[in-house]
């Protein structure tokens, strides 16, 4: 918590000097080990850095915890690996997701690039805020039964396979402000043809959202 707070408080020093991105010493006093950190401008979350060549020399390892750390995650948030691959140069790339009390938080996280075969940069998105619940009060099977619902549909793709019947995905929905607790149903409507992942809240049951997967492309 302390390492926390006297990164919150630094970077809340640079903010107001409305600079964005910070070499040498500065970087360093943001995320130790690093000679350049970009901070997002609307939130003052570290969302790039840049290790220094001394922390390259001495092969730091950027794991999840170390991530965790370098960015001034609170306890109840970490990083989990969640994709590792290789470019066309041959140097890996790795995917961490954020995860809130063990329940993944969508479109957070973090990725650590590798160069000539040691991690050299990281960049991504984080949030720091505290949610109400990490228990949902309505199942999974009442959500995927309303999310059905939501559909004008005569038959889905489960219709003549089982095993393609919807699962609920517990997450998290970040705002600027809080976490909401939802689940994500992935509905495949044949006739007529739709697909979309409908976002219901765990805890009150309402829908929150709607995202179409299917996309028309114009010739």
């Amino acid at each position: 918590m302390r390492g926390f707070i006297l990164i919150l408080t630094l970077v809340l020093s640079v903010l107001g000097s409305n600079a964005q991105l910070f070499t040498g010493r500065q970087s360093n006093s943001i995320v130790a080990g690093t000679q350049k950190v970009k901070l997002d401008e609307k939130t003052g979350f570290v969302e790039y850095f840049e290790l220094s060549s001394s922390s390259l020399k001495s092969g730091t390892v950027l794991d999840g915890t170390v991530l965790k750390q370098k960015i001034g995650l609170p306890a109840n948030y970490n990083l989990q690996i969640a994709d590792e691959h290789a470019d066309a140069q041959g140097e890996k790339h790795k995917k961490y997701q954020l995860y809130y009390n063990n329940i993944p938080v969508e479109g957070m996280g973090y990725s650590v690039h590798y160069k000539n075969g040691k991690a050299a940069s990281a960049n991504g998105k984080v949030i720091k805020t505290d949610a109400s619940s990490a228990t949902p009060t309505i199942s999974d099977a009442q959500v995927i039964t309303k999310a059905i619902s939501l559909f004008n549909s005569t038959q889905f793709i489960w219709d003549n396979d089982p095993a393609l019947y919807p699962e609920a995905s517990l997450l998290y929905i970040p705002s600027d402000s809080q976490l909401t607790l939802c689940y994500k149903i992935d509905i495949y409507a044949l006739q007529p043809l739709q697909r979309e992942y409908v976002y219901i809240d765990a805890l009150s049951g309402e829908v929150v959202k709607r995202i179409s997967r299917i996309h028309h492309a114009d010739y």
